[in-house]
């Protein structure tokens, strides 16, 4: 369209040219004419140039317009523009579990049920930012397991003019989420934890902490930097004379219950070798007044080989301040050996909590990968100190 409105402008002026060129008298006014002619025809041309669709409308004083839904895209600030090509739809997947306890030898009956059951849905809203939502089945009821929007301040890969060797990722997110602590909060799903059961040295200390805050993620070749503020978990501690009694209730009086009201934590794991993996994790808590509510300080380390992994992870939680803090110590080992779509995996873990005597576990256990997504477990645990023998059937599943 652009074209053959020019096409025809030219030709009218150069035929008015034509025209009145052997009339001197009117040479002078027709040249003035044809040049504010001129004029208009090149706002025109920069007028349509900025149309997408080339179909116009002339209104009466000879401006130019277009229908309001045709109008071309108004230029945005790159990092929020959905660029050509980009897909901003919701992904659904989720998984679920069910899982038999057995306790040989005493006179517990078996027990089945479901272990968790979760629906994760996800909304990428352009090329850096995306929210996310994780429901989750627990305790018999559904409930938000992660709720977070997140935005990726460098996106790895992508080319924001500031390349920096470095830094490969950064991204922050705010909502509810796993925080990031230690090794085990990588496997908090069934499907990610090849073992039925979570290290006792973990369910003991912080129980697999999820809470509601903001975390930041750095990357880079050397490694991984987390931090993390978010309102912290609640910790009992033992207020009664000498050790806490066998069997002791739960809800008895000399139990004392300290809740931090904002904590903050930095996770770091540093790149070693090709496969070898290790670093620390650190969290504080304080109450209202100030006072320190809990700290909890972890070692890690994790190593791959071919088709052999193991790893290793210490914990110490310190509860309530220094002057009548009380701790819990743990720590478990691990390794798992694969062969095609079968696994083995032994771990040892131990736990000494509250002044307690410590108590240490072994696990045995055997996993197929019986199709895309499904996968059969057993693990048998035992321990002399905790009086346990305990074996556990899992068939878990994701869509």
């Amino acid at each position: 369209m652009r074209n053959v409105c020019r096409w025809l402008l030219v030709a009218v002026l150069s035929g008015a040219e034509g025209l009145f060129a052997q009339s001197p008298s009117s040479a002078d006014s027709l040249n003035k004419v044809i040049a504010d002619l001129k004029i208009r025809m090149q706002v025109l041309e920069e007028q349509m140039a900025g149309f997408e669709d080339q179909t116009l409308i002339a209104g009466r004083d000879g401006a130019v317009y277009l229908p309001r839904r045709k109008l071309a895209k108004l230029r945005v600030d790159p990092v929020l523009e959905k660029p050509t090509g980009f897909e901003s739809k919701l992904n659904v997947s989720g998984f679920m579990d069910g899982i038999f306890t057995s306790n040989p030898g005493s006179s517990h009956e078996g027990h089945a049920g479901f272990n968790q059951i979760e629906l994760d849905l996800s909304h990428p809203l352009n090329e850096r930012t995306s929210t996310a939502l994780s429901i989750c089945y627990a305790d018999g009821s559904f409930g938000v397991g992660a709720a977070t929007i997140s935005y990726t301040l460098i996106k790895a890969g992508a080319d924001d003019g500031h390349r920096n060797r470095r830094v490969t990722g950064w991204d922050v997110s705010a909502g509810q989420f796993d925080v990031p602590f230690g090794l085990d909060y990588q496997v908090y799903s069934s499907m990610a934890r090849k073992a039925v059961t979570m290290p006792v040295a973990v369910a003991e200390t912080h129980g697999g902490w999820n809470d509601i805050g903001m975390t930041t993620t750095v990357t880079s070749p050397y490694g991984t930097i987390n931090g993390y503020v978010v309102k912290g978990f609640e910790s009992r501690l033992w207020r009664g004379e000498g050790a806490v009694p066998e069997g002791l209730a739960e809800d008895d009086e000399r139990w004392s219950v300290v809740a931090p009201s904002v904590s903050s934590g930095v996770r770091l794991n540093i790149t070693l070798l090709p496969g070898l993996e290790g670093g620390g994790s650190l969290a504080h808590g304080w109450e209202s007044r100030g006072a320190g509510a809990m700290s909890m300080t972890g070692l890690h380390v994790q190593d791959t080989w071919r088709s052999l992994s193991a790893k290793a992870e210490g914990i110490v939680l310190r509860k309530g301040d220094k002057a009548s803090a009380q701790y819990s110590r743990g720590g478990y080992a691990e390794w798992m050996q694969r062969a095609g779509r079968v696994y083995l995996l032994e771990r040892f873990d131990y736990v000494q909590r509250d002044n307690q005597a410590t108590r240490r576990y072994y696990s045995a256990g055997l996993g197929v990968e019986a199709g895309a997504g499904i996968e059969c477990r057993t693990e048998y645990r035992w321990s002399r100190t905790a009086g346990l023998r305990q074996l556990c059937v899992q068939i878990a599943g994701s869509f």
